[in-house]
């Protein structure tokens, strides 16, 4: 049963804030800030601010299942040219450029469990020739942007079970990356 606003506030701090890396508590904790500030449940927040702008919008999300997001590939495709066009889309701006670069900007060494720097929900790789940022999900789902390519690449996979084969299918490609030119 997922936790309420006032669970989560008091939830007990382990370390010291902005001491050490910790994706627990999961970052549905956003969820609850969120349905606070707009008195909105997250999948109807989400409906209004996102989806109503996008072409696909073939996605299931129930707000008892949280976690159990599900999307189309066409949504996180197009998902992904949002943010490569730094929170344009169609003509409409949905978010700040500044905000964007709020994302990908480096808060934390990171750690568990992709290992890599953590921005405002996106992981940082550093770990190949060519910069990029990804945004990883249960089960081997990845919304991975190369910025400097204006490519976004993007895998889905039964949520039966990490998938790491994924990880390394993304790394041979951004590592072949460079014949795109």
């Amino acid at each position: 049963m997922p936790l309420n606003m006032r669970e989560v506030m008091e939830l007990q701090f382990e370390n010291e804030p902005g001491t050490v890396f910790q994706y627990k508590p999961d970052p549905q904790i956003i969820v609850y800030l969120l349905e606070e500030v707009y008195g909105l449940p997250i999948t109807d927040l989400l409906q209004i601010k996102l989806i109503s702008h996008l072409k696909n919008d073939i996605y299931e999300w129930d707000r008892d299942d949280i976690q159990g997001m599900k999307v189309s590939l066409q949504l996180l495709s197009e998902f992904g040219q949002l943010i490569l066009n730094r929170g344009t889309i169609y003509g409409k701006r949905l978010f700040s450029e500044e905000y964007y670069y709020q994302m990908i900007t480096e808060y934390s060494s990171g750690g568990l469990p992709e290992c890599m720097p953590y921005g405002l929900s996106w992981w940082i790789a550093k770990d190949t020739n060519i910069p990029y940022f990804c945004a990883c999900g249960f089960g081997g789902q990845i919304l991975t942007l190369v910025p400097s390519k204006k490519v976004s690449i993007s895998i889905l996979s039964d949520m039966d079970r990490p998938h790491p084969e994924n990880n390394e299918l993304l790394k041979t490609f951004l590592n072949r990356i460079d014949l795109l030119d």
